[in-house]
This record gives structure tokens, sequence and C-alpha cells, in this order.
């Protein structure tokens, strides 16, 4: 009886110490997804400050476009006008 005892208790242990190891490899998996996962956290934060930086430079530039475009319509009516103006005094 002790003899099947101790082979059960052997068992018992061997198969302990398989459920032990497995579950030592999943924590450290799991501690390198978490690892992963930080990372990723931080690469995402910074890519959404580029991106929000460049959406701002964007901004920028669509009013300095407008502006530009405005400027440059104000000087072309400016200098049809002086041309015309221009004309008129050489036909008189």
């Amino acid at each position: 009886f002790q003899a099947a005892t101790e082979k059960i208790a052997k068992q018992l242990q061997h198969q302990l110490n398989e459920v032990q190891g497995k579950l030592d490899e999943t924590n450290r998996s799991l501690n390198d997804f978490d690892a992963a996962k930080k990372k990723l956290s931080i690469e995402n934060s910074d890519l959404l400050r580029q991106l929000e930086e460049a959406e701002s430079q964007v901004s920028q530039l669509s009013k300095i476009k407008i502006s530009l475009t405005t400027q440059l319509e104000d000087t072309k009516r400016l200098a049809d006008e002086e041309s015309s103006g221009w004309v008129e005094e050489l036909t008189k």
C-alpha cells in the first residue's frame, strides 16, 4: 500500500511540477505581452501627438494659402485696373 501511495505521490508531484512550469511560462509570456502593450501605448501616444501637430500645421498652412490667394487676387485686380487705365490714357 505504501509503495502505491508513494508512486501516486511522485506522479502527482511530477504533474504539479509540469503545471508549475507551464504557469511560470504563461506568466513570462503575460509579462512580455504587457511590456509590448505598454510600448505600443507609448508609440500610439507619440503618433497621436505627431498627428495633432501635423493637423495644426495643415490648418495654419490652409489659412496662409487663403490669405495669399486673396492677396494675389487683389494684386491681379489692381494690375488689371491700372493696365486698363494706362490703355485708356494711351488711346486718348
